[in-house]
């Protein structure tokens, strides 16, 4: 009985760590500067603070708690994802793409992928932004077109303010912005993708060209 009940409070410890992992924010932020001199700064979280990285004068540095992880760890964690040559003999089994193609509905997979890209950008997007900046391109012509092109594709906002230089050649920029999102909320939208119609079908026809092909 005893033994019982330890199984079900380490599944219970467990199943809340798995849904703390699911939910946790990440959150960022991001800050820099374009003039005479370039300065961007980003700090990243996860999990309550627990996990911090830092990016600053083209520095990481990366926290677990109150713990600075050294450079060279961090640099060896980033050469493990590097391929070897012992990885690139583990191919992965041939598709026969012209029949999946074939038989696809490209239509609605683009459709469909493109709904996708739009609810998982909603869930990446800034909370908050800002762009402050003077562009001047020498030119009165080409700096009102490049005005007029931001304006097009940013729109009006509160949040961005651009002026022009139509006399000098001249760049500079101020952006900040902040946001968080969590595995769980870009989660959904790919089992949303992937529960459709026409992408299950790409699936088994991924599947019957592979076994196709063997």
């Amino acid at each position: 009985m005893i033994f019982l009940t330890v199984l079900l409070w380490l599944f219970l410890i467990l199943l809340l760590l798995l849904v703390l992992i699911i939910v946790a924010p990440f959150t960022y932020r991001v800050e820099g500067s374009v003039g005479e001199h370039t300065d961007v700064t980003a700090r990243f979280s996860w999990f309550f603070w627990l996990f911090r990285v830092l990016y600053t004068d083209s520095e990481v540095t990366v926290k677990i708690g109150p713990y600075t992880v050294p450079e060279d760890k961090i640099s060896g964690a980033a050469s493990s994802f590097i391929k070897t040559d012992a990885d690139e003999d583990k191919k992965p089994p041939d598709i026969d793409w012209r029949m999946v193609l074939t038989n696809l509905d490209k239509k609605s997979i683009i459709s469909l992928g493109i709904i996708l890209l739009k609810k998982l950008f909603r869930q990446l997007a800034p909370r908050q932004f800002f762009l402050s900046g003077v562009v001047g391109f020498g030119n009165p012509g080409t700096t009102g077109l490049f005005l007029g092109a931001c304006q097009a594709v940013l729109g009006k906002s509160e949040s961005i303010h651009l002026q022009g230089d139509f006399c000098e050649s001249r760049f500079e920029m101020v952006l900040k912005m902040n946001g968080y999102f969590s595995i769980a909320s870009l989660l959904w939208p790919c089992i949303w993708f992937y529960f459709q119609k026409p992408v299950r079908d790409a699936v088994k026809l991924m599947k019957r060209g592979k076994s196709n092909e063997q």
